[in-house]
């Protein structure tokens, strides 16, 4: 894999999904706690309380509606692989950087969930399809890994990044 393939890999990484279950398990704890708290509260509170829990719930489910439309996104650079939280085309955050020779294997997880330890040029000699890659890189001393989601845009760069592929 040479870094000018990396230039022209640009994709969407996955839906926070599990920050969709953060918002609505927080709305839930939020709601349980806002009924009991208003029967205490003085009768004037409670003419304007309905209205009070429909703004409250309009602004929740726009919350949710912005977290659901923020993703990441990744983009490869002549430099470095870069994850960037996005929020539809506007980026708002870099998450990660990563830099050329910190990245031990890039490719295709495997049925076990993990992957061999590799160098990002070396020859894969059969491309598998994968739900989900790995990029694995080191930070110091430490190894880490980021899953991400594939994507028909990505086999194609991965397809024409990887030897022994099908012609």
């Amino acid at each position: 894999m040479s870094d000018q393939n990396f230039k022209i890999l640009e994709e969407q990484v996955f839906m926070p999904t599990t920050h969709l279950i953060n918002w609505t398990v927080i709305l839930l704890i939020g709601v349980n706690l806002a009924i009991p708290l208003s029967n205490r509260l003085p009768d004037s509170y409670h003419l304007l309380g309905g209205m009070g829990f429909f703004i409250f719930g309009i602004v929740a489910f726009l919350l949710i509606i912005r977290e659901m439309a923020s993703y990441f996104q990744y983009i490869v650079l002549e430099e470095c692989f870069q994850v960037d939280k996005c929020w539809g085309k506007r980026r708002r955050a870099t998450i990660i950087q990563v830099k050329f020779e910190d990245i031990i294997y890039y490719g295709p997880i495997h049925e076990t969930g993990e992957s061999p330890v590799r160098h990002p040029r070396r020859l894969v000699r059969k491309w598998k399809k994968a739900s989900h890659y790995a990029l694995d890189y080191r930070v110091g001393e430490s190894k880490k890994r980021l899953i991400l989601q594939n994507s028909p845009r990505l086999e194609r760069v991965m397809a024409r990044m990887l030897p022994g592929r099908a012609k």
